[in-house]
């Protein structure tokens, strides 16, 4: 998040949204490094508190067809940004195969299904468990596009669903946990 067009050394704020429609946005949102620390000590990192529940990140036929894609979201060197049950896809009639949606480098995020079941709840079953809103994916090459230089972050990819996928469904140079995914190719 940057608050000032080109100055990237002045990054950080909190993103909270919740049931929200990203559609037809070039980029949604854009994550500069920022590095949050507990004052009572500094050398311990906080995880970052931006999250995303059950929103919406997509591209339609009204997306400008002279505009290149890149990513719905970008991280670069944040740490615990999360999306829980969040859907991406791309339903344009003729989708570009290099879209991504979610490019990270040195990132460490969640991106999640949404449990339904509440606090007191159960959401211990598998990936077709009935408690879980999955998060999905749903129409380019590359769901999430991952890449590690600096750092030993990882991101972690639960109860989501990745289908109509042109090709990869996670394309990384970097540490995955993926738990609970249900991957569908079709050509």
């Amino acid at each position: 998040m940057n608050g000032e067009s080109g100055a990237w050394d002045k990054n950080g704020g909190i993103i909270n949204c919740s049931n929200t429609s990203f559609i037809n946005c070039k980029r949604a949102a854009s994550f500069g490094t920022y590095q949050n620390y507990y004052t009572s000590d500094p050398s311990i990192l906080k995880s970052d508190r931006s999250q995303f529940i059950n929103c919406e990140f997509k591209w339609n036929d009204n997306f400008r067809d002279d505009t290149p894609l890149g990513a719905h979201v970008t991280l670069y060197k944040v740490y615990g940004v999360s999306f829980l049950g969040c859907d991406f896809h791309d339903t344009r009639t003729t989708p570009e195969i290099n879209g991504v949606r979610i490019y990270s480098l040195d990132a460490k995020y969640r991106v999640i299904g949404r449990c339904l079941a509440g606090p007191s709840g159960d959401c211990s079953g598998g990936p077709l468990d009935l408690n879980w809103d999955e998060g999905t994916f749903w129409g380019l090459k590359t769901g999430i596009r991952a890449y590690n230089s600096h750092t030993l972050n990882s991101f972690v990819v639960d109860h989501c669903a990745n289908s109509k996928s042109n090709s990869n469904s996670i394309d990384l140079i970097s540490k995955i946990v993926a738990e609970n995914c249900r991957i569908v190719i079709t050509f």
